[in-house]
């Protein structure tokens, strides 16, 4: 079995860096929000694709990958699709070349039936990303690369309420970026 990206569990659900699928157990910690199970999954998508690790990808996935222009795009768009695909895999008790997704009229990835009752979202920015699941319900995560030097008032100008802009006006220089990102 191909060593897939490091998966990261917030919230102490499960942790161990390069760890096999078979290792994963969704759901034996979960969140609670508003009567939902919720696990949260970080992976770590900067890592070398191992030899042979690709073939779990679907011909879509593949076509999607090669239209990045730069490696590091690819490598990352592959690894969370890997990721992906494993911390499925894992939940579902299937091979990860066996998840099988279907697209919304927007383009949001789910799950084909006859797992359409696990529902997940993938977000991811830089070198990492975060995969949410939930059983029955829709959920949510973003995820967001922390940059120092960012305009931070500039932008929460244009696109955050005046509460929200005095807030991060009343941080100091230099904690401007991480309040600008609590925020998000």
């Amino acid at each position: 079995m191909p060593a897939w990206p490091s998966l990261i569990v917030r919230e102490s659900l499960i942790a161990s860096p390069g760890m096999a699928t078979s290792s994963i157990s969704c759901f034996r910690s979960p969140h609670v929000v508003e009567s939902a199970h919720i696990d949260i999954v970080e992976l770590e998508i900067d890592r070398p694709i191992l030899p042979g690790a690709e073939f779990a990808l679907a011909s879509e996935e593949y076509r999607r990958a090669s239209r990045f222009v730069f490696d590091r795009d690819r490598l990352r768009f592959v690894n969370s699709r890997l990721g992906l695909r494993a911390v499925l895999a894992a939940c579902l008790g299937i091979p990860p070349r066996s998840v099988a997704f279907r697209y919304g009229p927007y383009g949001k990835p789910e799950l084909a039936p006859p797992y359409a009752w696990l529902r997940f979202n993938l977000s991811h920015s830089g070198d990492r990303a975060l995969v949410g699941l939930a059983l029955e319900r829709e959920v949510g995560v973003d995820i967001e690369q922390v940059r120092q030097g960012s305009d931070a008032v500039a932008i929460a100008y244009h696109f955050f309420t005046a509460r929200e802009r005095a807030s991060i006006q009343r941080a100091t220089a230099h904690d401007r970026s991480a309040a600008f990102y609590r925020l998000c």
